[in-house]
Order: structure tokens, then C-alpha cells, then sequence
């Protein structure tokens, strides 16, 4: 019985209020601005020590700039319709001026850095004519969605909803970049109810994700960003009324499983490659050791997808018969989940090479269908863990594995290569092809290559990827 190899299962009137909230999923948070990859707040503030009916003044780490005050931008205990979580929460209400807030964090610019935003919401039905946004701003003052300057105050935004107050629900929608004021239909919530949201935004791409009451929407529209300074929080034109608030219990978290996205090979570490827009395997991430990619059907030809950074993942699945190539000069480790769910390599179908190197951080199966192959070209090093071969495909090895005191199990279908096998190898029925000879031995039962022996197998398939039964 193979131990941890179960891989999960790899979905009128108007008033508009556009938000771009961040908040960290430990503790609730009504405000606050975090970046991922470096798992730093910058930017935090939950209403509860605010004076009630005043401007917020909180923000730490980070701050409150009143860009303006309007005529009621406040925290609030009274007004209806009450907090999401906690006693207190931010009410913003224009009856004539605009009213907005910038919440001002230290200057992001590295590339590629998750910027996430998570926060509750409540648009109230206050007759229409109102208009309102908020988003995540640039240092330059010039990156904006609405280059003719309507609304007065949104020119800098790179990442914005919208909410779009109709007489039975609210539209969530994304403005279009460079156009007159054009938006698109992201989803309706229903209005004057809490609901929950997050944004994720890779600085310098051009997509974001929103999460709305836990469904995802990937590749929205974004001003490309080199640096981030601000979120915006704001409402315009008369009767535009908005709450926000904590997440009452845990937000929904960062996702977990990523689906290679683009056409053809490209750069693993450019977020819209991905379906989540965002780049999986970060050390630094959120949920790292539970982020499982899939390498599926979008490419119609052999494909290479190459990392120079080390990337750690739970789970790679492989399922094109024009096969992928993972390669670069980054190392692809395989580790445990937080829960001790154990990484896995599942090959379905087709032919595949990692030409990266391959640490093995803990005890992984790699799981070959009949027909289908893996194959390691570059080092691949167990550090003392045992990969164990299943499935009737085949597992290559065309270069050096170092076990490190590991165990690679050939348990079923075909192990071979010409490669070097520095340590243990056990036969538990598979079919073994040593040596530069062309025969085939047959092992049935448990024969070992006892450390510290090399063996030097012929490979003829490819190496079997992990199974945890990994489907979206």
C-alpha cells in the first residue's frame, strides 16, 4: 500500500463602487495591505480603536491620507447595517463631493510580488446616481483606467472593481483600461448584504484575480505596474453609500492549484502563464507545500516551460500527448503539505522531461500511466526519501540520481535509463533495464542494490508522475 498518494481532485439608476482592500487571512482585518511573497503587511487598520463618526486615522503599519473627505467618510457603530465582524466598520457616503482615502504602504516594486487583497463589502440601496471606487494605485500618477479623467480621482488606479447598484443586485464589474469609462461584468451579489472578496495582483502583470463570496474570476484587466504605493478607497456622485469590513471567520485563502494557461512553452515565473494569475511554487508563499500545478491541454506541441528560480510544489500532473519539457536552472522541489499529505508525480498521458534538477523533500510516488513516460535529464536527488515507481508507464533516468540515503521502489511497469543510481534500489514487480545491455530483467518480489552501490539503469519510458488523484 503506497502511504500519501492521494492527489485531490484537480471551479435604471446606477451607483458603482469600485474597492481594493487587503487584508491578511490570520486575524480579521478590516483593512490591510499584504504583500505574499515576502509575507509582509504593509498596511493594516480594523476600525475597532477608530473614533466613531470620525475620518479613520489608523493604519499600522502604514497610514490614512484623506484625499478627500466628502460629506460623511467615517467609522461607524450606528448606521445600519451593522458590522460584518467586530463593533465597527468604515462607512463611506457622498451626497455631493467625493469622498476618498488613499491607505499608503511602503513602496512595492519587485516583480512578480503577490499583492492580495482581502476584505468584506456591502452596497446599500440609496435610491442610484451614485458612483464610487476604490483600487491599488502606482507612484507615477499616470497609470489609469480612464484617461479622459472621469470621475476626477481615478487616474492613477492599476487594479479596480466596481459595483454597480441596480434595483435588484449589484454588478461587480472591471473597468477597461484606456477606454471612456467601459466596464465588464465580472458577477452579481445581492445588495445590502455582507460578501467577501479578495484580489490577487502580480506586480508588472497586466491580469489580476478577484475571488467573489469564494468563486474566483482569473485574468481580469490591469494597468501594468512597476511599483505599488496606495489602495484607494472612494465614492462619488450623490447617494453612493459603501461598507467595509473584516471577513467574519477565515477569508478564502489563496488557491491552491494552478492549470498552465498559455499557448505554447513560456517563463513559469510570469503570472499570466497560469490560469490564477499567479505564479505557483513560491517558497515565500501563503500556502506553500500545498500548491499543486497541472500541465494540461493548452499546447498543441511539445512545450518547454522553464524556471530559473526554485520553485516548491506538492504535486506536478502531466496530461497532453504532445508533451511538456520543465526546464531551467531553478530546482523543482517536491515537499510535504502542512497536513503531511505527501507530494506525488502523476503522468497520464504523453511524454515528459524534467530538465531541471528534482529534489525530493519527502517520500513521493510518481504514478505512470500504460503508454505514457517520465523522464529525468538533469540530477534528480532524494535527500534520503523513497520515490516509489507506479502505474505500467515508464520512469527514465538519463543522468545522475543521488538518493542521499533514499530508496527508489520500482513497483510496477518500467524503470530504465542510462543514468546513475548511487544508493538503494528496490524491484517489487516492476521491470528493471540495466546497464547498456538490451535485455530486460524481470524482477518479482523485493531484491535490493544495497547502498553504497551504483547502479547504472538503461531507461527506455519515461518517469511516472505523482498520484494523489490530481484533478482540478
Amino acid at each position: 500500500m503506497i502511504a500519501n498518494c492521494c492527489f485531490h481532485n484537480l471551479v435604471r439608476t446606477t451607483a458603482v463602487v469600485c474597492f481594493l482592500v487587503i487584508l491578511h487571512s490570520q486575524t480579521a482585518r478590516a483593512v490591510s495591505i499584504l504583500n505574499v511573497s515576502t509575507d509582509t503587511t504593509l498596511f493594516f487598520d480594523n476600525f475597532e480603536g477608530g473614533t466613531v463618526g470620525a475620518t479613520p486615522s489608523g493604519g499600522a503599519p502604514g497610514s490614512w491620507t484623506v484625499e478627500n473627505g466628502g460629506d460623511t467618510n467615517q467609522v461607524s457603530d450606528t448606521v445600519p447595517p451593522g458590522a460584518n465582524q467586530g463593533t465597527q466598520y468604515l462607512h463611506l457616503f457622498q451626497g455631493g463631493t467625493t469622498a476618498a482615502n488613499l491607505a499608503d504602504f511602503a513602496d512595492q516594486s519587485t516583480a512578480n510580488d503577490n499583492i492580495r487583497v482581502e476584505f468584506a463589502f456591502q452596497m446599500r440601496d440609496a435610491g442610484g446616481n451614485g458612483f464610487g471606487a476604490v483600487g491599488l494605485l502606482d507612484t507615477a500618477s499616470d497609470t489609469g483606467y480612464w484617461p479622459d479623467g472621469s470621475g476626477g480621482v481615478f487616474l492613477e488606479d492599476v487594479v479596480a472593481l466596481q459595483f454597480n447598484e441596480t434595483d435588484t443586485n449589484v454588478e461587480v464589474l472591471v473597468p477597461q483600461l484606456n477606454t471612456a469609462f467601459e466596464r465588464s461584468l465580472v458577477t452579481t451579489v445581492s445588495i445590502d448584504e455582507w460578501h467577501t472578496g479578495v484580489i490577487d495582483y502580480n506586480l508588472g502583470a497586466s491580469t489580476f484575480t478577484a475571488i467573489i463570496d469564494g468563486i474566483s474570476f482569473p485574468g481580469l484587466e490591469a494597468a501594468v505596474a512597476s511599483d505599488l504605493i496606495h489602495g484607494r478607497f472612494a465614492t462619488s456622485n450623490t447617494n453612493s453609500i459603501v461598507y467595509f469590513d473584516a471577513i467574519d471567520g477565515p477569508p478564502p485563502g489563496p488557491p491552491t492549484e494552478f492549470i498552465w494557461d498559455a499557448a505554447g512553452g513560456g517563463d513559469w515565473n510570469v503570472a499570466s502563464n497560469w490560469d490564477k494569475n499567479s505564479v505557483p511554487g513560491l517558497p515565500t508563499s501563503m500556502v506553500a507545500g500545498e500548491e499543486r500545478v497541472f500541465f494540461e491541454d493548452s499546447v498543441s506541441s511539445t512545450s518547454t516551460v522553464f524556471t530559473d528560480e526554485d520553485r516548491e510544489l506538492n504535486g506536478i500532473q502531466f496530461d497532453n500527448a504532445a508533451g511538456y519539457v520543465v526546464a531551467g536552472s531553478g530546482e523543482i522541489s517536491l515537499v510535504n503539505s502542512p497536513d503531511e499529505v505527501g507530494p506525488s508525480l502523476e503522468v497520464n498521458s504523453g511524454s515528459h522531461e524534467f530538465q531541471a534538477a528534482v529534489a525530493i523533500q519527502a517520500d513521493t510516488t510518481v504514478n505512470v500511466a500504460s503508454g505514457a513516460s517520465l523522464e529525468f535529464i538533469n540530477r534528480l536527488n532524494l535527500n534520503g526519501h523513497a520515490l516509489t515507481k507506479i502505474g505500467d508507464g515508464n520512469l527514465v533516468i538519463s543522468n545522475t540520481l543521488n538518493t542521499g540515503g533514499g530508496t527508489l521502489d520500482c513497483v510496477q511497469g518500467l524503470c530504465s535509463g542510462s543514468g546513475t543510481i548511487g544508493g538503494d534500489l528496490n524491484n517489487s514487480g516492476g521491470t528493471i533495464s540495466p546497464g547498456n545491455s538490451s535485455a530486460v530483467i524481470t524482477v518479482s518480489g523485493r531484491e535490493q542494490v544495497p547502498e553504497p552501490s551504483t547502479l547504472v539503469l538503461l531507461l527506455i519510458g519515461a518517469i511516472g508522475l505523482m498520484r494523489r488523484s490530481l484533478r482540478r
